[in-house]
């Protein structure tokens, strides 16, 4: 069985009915991933960062508790742990703080089986400016390994201005990336497109193998490189962190 490293951001998420908090819960796609790749039975190392403070904590114990090595999450004095607010269909709230711009994901790097570990990186986290140098360093550490790695670009779009100011830095992660998994909202956002194949065809076929994209009707498309393509269901139940990890284990299993 292969390890899988998942690279991604960490949160709390909390959710609001007005002014009334319901629910909190440790949140970020990456996160939600790697929990449940773990539940699955498979050996899963998040890699991330998270203040050291009590929330910090709360998401380490999480993770922990879902069976994920914790070890590659960074527990820094100079950033508070981030929160995201959501307010039933407004765009969520997000609120964090760091102090110094050229800190920030300073882990230690998990161990790698050469060829034998999968990485799977993502999100808003895959194109923060302020982590990347760092994130790069050890995604080039993988790749001279021999290590498949996953790329998921999707993200809230209310973390940037303008998609076009983090272009470059998707299409620099689509070149260190061999597959690519998208749900149709992330292609939408980030292209403008909702049609997979038009986004392989025009985006994607120069950069990687294999695309993946999860539709809305809980069937996913395989795209790869020489015109081969084939479908296959996500057993979700309508859970997006479910399907997610459908695809991905499709790919490496």
């Amino acid at each position: 069985m292969s390890r899988i490293i998942v690279i991604g951001e960490a949160d709390l998420r909390i959710g609001f009915d007005g002014l009334t908090p319901l629910s909190a819960r440790p949140g970020g796609r990456m996160l939600n991933l790697a929990a449940e790749l773990s539940r699955r039975g498979h050996d899963v190392v998040f890699a991330s960062e998270v203040g050291n403070d009590a929330v910090g904590d709360l998401i380490v114990h999480y993770l922990d508790s879902e069976g994920v090595d914790t070890r590659s999450i960074e527990r820094s004095v100079t950033m508070t742990t981030p929160a995201t607010l959501t307010f039933g269909d407004m765009p969520p709230v997000r609120y964090d703080r760091c102090e110094s711009e050229s800190d920030g994901f300073d882990i230690v790097w998990p161990e790698v089986e050469r060829a034998r570990t999968v990485v799977v990186f993502g999100g808003y986290f895959a194109v923060n400016q302020r982590v990347r140098p760092r994130l790069m360093q050890l995604l080039g550490y993988m790749t001279d390994r021999k290590c498949p790695v996953i790329y998921v670009p999707g993200f809230d779009l209310s973390r940037v201005s303008r998609i076009t100011r983090v272009m470059p830095m998707i299409f620099e992660n689509l070149e260190i990336a061999a597959t690519v998994v998208t749900q149709t909202a992330d292609i939408l956002n980030i292209f403008g497109k909702a049609d997979p194949a038009a986004v392989f065809r025009d985006h994607f076929d120069y950069y990687v193998d294999r695309y993946v994209n999860i539709g809305d009707d809980g069937v996913a498309d395989l795209f790869e490189i020489g015109g081969r393509t084939c479908r296959f269901d996500v057993k979700a139940g309508g859970d997006a962190n479910a399907a997610l990890a459908d695809a991905i284990l499709k790919i490496i299993e």
